[in-house]
């Protein structure tokens, strides 16, 4: 163990791949019953929920870096099972303890899956429908895994890894400190699998402004939650509600984490959170005045609603934060949502929270080539949506929406399109 503990963040990680069976020991190691110092810190954790609620994550913190500097490195590789997910623990340290995680996640989902694959599915469904189930949810997340464990070029740095549901997980992408000038979070959207950890990590990166600034933009990838499978899964509220507990909660250690890198007496860097589809109404949801999250900017990307129970600046705890939406006038979703989902998902970003509507315009903006209308190309990095995205992030000037009406009444064919784009002369 104390070998573990010397060795650098590239070192663990080549470790816990050529060791995923004692990874996934370390994973299962608990705290409970020890003696001393570990024992103690248990205790005091027994009666709090950091994970849920947002109030838990300042006394985490004062618990945690209350102990030496020294107990805390060696707890992140002993305990990596409880010192991963533990909202209040520095960012260096999840990400450390999250490497042993996913290896061992990874070690015990693979063996599962060779078994059930043994046993075929008749052999499988004969355990019982729970465990048909299962097996479902364990294929949805192993190549996410895969790519947190295996993956060498810019190497996954994981926050959170869970295996519940399809897979769960969050994923900080640079490193926050005194020089951050930027913040971006994003939130993901209805039909989401731990398999989608590559494709989502990579829309991220077209919008968070790190491939323009990447010493001083930090960007994270929120995918802490069970988030609906279908559609109609948005009619359940249940979905909305552990997604805001969870979101602010994790929101309060990242706020904490910037203040403790933010030199003393300057304001921490500005969060953008972007929201795409059920997404935004998950943050806005977060950010209402029961839950607590704050943001300065938020982004409304295809967006069936504001939130539960929001409706208004006001029933958020950033009544004067700036707000963008970004609808395509071909995309039917967002209206559909609102219409079936209405008072589960919220209200309209535009008609109820002022957001100011930015134009999706082109997948490719550059070459003004190829409309975007397709609910999954908001974040598709050269579009016009995914370049406006990140000039709210960063601060810059924006494009406005041309097309101010939905399909069919807001009609426009390209070459019109592109002359009123290119009479703005933003951006180019």
């Amino acid at each position: 163990m104390e070998e573990l503990g010397l060795l650098d963040d590239a070192g663990l990680r080549r470790w816990a791949r050529e060791h995923g069976g004692e990874a996934a020991a370390l994973l299962a190691a608990s705290m409970r019953g020890s003696r001393g110092a570990a024992g103690e810190f248990a205790s005091a954790l027994e009666h709090l929920s950091p994970s849920r609620r947002r109030a838990d994550v300042a006394t985490v913190a004062g618990l945690w870096f209350a102990l030496p500097l020294g107990l805390r490195q060696e707890w992140t590789v002993r305990y990596p099972g409880v010192i991963g997910p533990l909202n209040g623990v520095d960012f260096p340290s999840r990400v450390r303890a999250n490497i042993i995680v996913a290896a061992g996640l990874l070690h015990q989902l693979t063996a599962e899956a060779e078994d059930a694959k043994s046993r075929g599915f008749w052999g499988t469904l004969r355990r019982g429908l729970r465990a048909a189930f299962r097996v479902g949810h364990v294929r949805r997340q192993l190549d996410g895994l895969h790519q947190a464990v295996h993956r060498e070029d810019a190497p996954i740095q994981l926050l959170f890894a869970s295996d519940e549901a399809d897979g769960q997980f969050v994923v900080l992408s640079g490193e926050l400190s005194d020089a951050t000038r930027t913040v971006a979070v994003m939130v993901p959207g209805t039909l989401t699998y731990g398999n989608h950890l590559a494709m989502n990590i990579g829309r991220l990166r077209d919008v968070d402004g790190r491939e323009v600034h990447p010493d001083t933009a930090v960007g994270l990838y929120w995918q802490g939650t069970e988030f609906p499978r279908f559609v109609t899964d948005n009619a359940d509220r249940r979905f909305n509600r552990a997604a805001r507990e969870r979101l602010s909660a994790f929101d309060a250690a990242l706020d904490l984490e910037a203040e403790r890198v933010c030199t003393p007496g300057a304001a921490p860097a500005p969060q953008t959170y972007i929201g795409h589809s059920y997404g935004a109404s998950a943050i806005g949801s977060a950010e209402s005045l029961g839950e607590g999250l704050t943001l300065d900017r938020l982004v409304y990307v295809g967006a069936p609603g504001t939130g539960f129970q929001v409706d208004l600046p006001a029933d958020t705890a950033n009544p004067d934060a700036d707000r963008y939406a970004l609808v395509a006038p071909a995309d039917l979703t967002p209206w559909l949502g609102g219409a079936l989902f209405g008072r589960a998902l919220g209200g309209d970003p535009v008609r109820e929270m002022g957001a100011v509507r930015l134009e999706t315009g082109f997948l490719d903006h550059a070459g003004r080539r190829q409309r975007l209308v397709s609910h999954n190309d908001y974040l598709r990095g050269g579009s016009t949506s995914a370049l406006n995205i990140r000039a709210v992030v960063l601060g810059q000037r924006t494009l406005p929406a041309v097309v101010g009406r939905p399909w069919p009444w807001g009609r426009i064919s390209d070459r019109r399109l592109a002359r009123r784009i290119n009479g703005l002369r933003l951006p180019r």
